[in-house]
């Protein structure tokens, strides 16, 4: 049985989605969800996906089969400014929307992400159907939090190295412009805010030079390995324990809408230990 009020509603029904696709059989009774005959994989899944659910018997009443797996969207309160939960990653893709069409979206300290556009100008319908389009859980209100930070589009480069399909369809999925860069490192700043690396450093002292003149690297996976011992830092790589146990500063950015504590599971998992004075967002224990 899964709480049909998750910390992030889009996940919930992204699990159910994907339970089904398992082979499980999706069903919802009395306002709440259950998979049956769950695997142990689809368990984990519902874990590292933050899907809250416990063990039950046989739903109650007249259980149906669940078909649509879309987030249902909701607006609560009245105002002429939109508030959206960073938790739900169904945000990113809203605010992808709004950037596109040169609407203003900023976040405030706590990671509540702040909408003041012709989509919360007082019309409860169009936010109905703002938050409906995209199965977000909207706030209207004319008291949101204070602006800490102004979202501008970032100039996105994924660098060709490695495996970047997961990477690619990940942007793709929430809707962030990326360009494939092969070479021209000493032009990266000037056409790029982030470069994206997911395997080897063809050029590492470009890459160096990109940081240091204010570019910010993503190292992910093999890249993140690369970016170590390309660009000389000193932080220990090891391997890494499985399942893991997370602990997260969500006072920074980039953790805004992560939970304080978070299950990790990955194929080939590996930890870096940072020697140097760093600033540490995740720390990673056994689970």
């Amino acid at each position: 049985m899964l709480d049909p009020e998750p910390w992030d509603s889009g996940a919930l029904f992204e699990y159910l989605e994907r339970a089904a696709r398992d082979g499980a059989v999706v069903q919802q009774a009395g306002g709440r969800y259950f998979v049956l005959n769950a695997s142990e994989r689809q368990q984990a899944l519902a874990r590292v996906m933050g899907v809250n659910g416990r063990m039950a018997g046989v739903p109650p009443g007249e259980p149906h089969a669940v078909k649509d797996f879309r987030a249902p969207g909701s607006v609560r309160g009245e105002g002429g400014v939109l508030v959206l939960d960073h938790r739900e990653n169904a945000v990113f893709s809203a605010m992808s929307f709004l950037l596109d069409r040169s609407e203003t979206v900023r976040w405030a300290r706590d990671g509540a992400v702040i909408i003041d556009s012709a989509y919360s100008s007082g019309n409860t319908a169009r936010a109905q159907n703002f938050a409906e389009q995209f199965g977000v859980r909207v706030l209207a209100t004319d008291a949101p939090p204070a602006a800490a930070f102004e979202m501008h589009r970032p100039r996105v480069g994924v660098l060709r190295s490695g495996d970047s399909r997961w990477l690619e369809w990940v942007l793709n999925e929430y809707k962030v412009p990326f360009t494939r860069v092969e070479s021209g490192g000493p032009a990266w700043r000037v056409r790029f805010d982030s470069l994206v690396l997911c395997g080897a450093v063809a050029d590492a002292a470009a890459l160096g030079a990109f940081v240091r003149e204010g570019g910010t690297l993503v190292a992910i996976g093999a890249g993140a390995e690369a970016a170590v011992r390309g660009l000389g830092l000193d932080v220990a790589v090891r391997a890494g324990p499985m399942p893991a146990r997370a602990e997260v500063v969500t006072s920074h950015p980039i953790a805004f809408g992560m939970p304080a504590s978070a299950d990790i599971f990955a194929a080939a998992p590996v930890v870096f230990e940072a020697r140097a004075p760093s600033r540490l967002i995740v720390t990673v224990g056994s689970a």
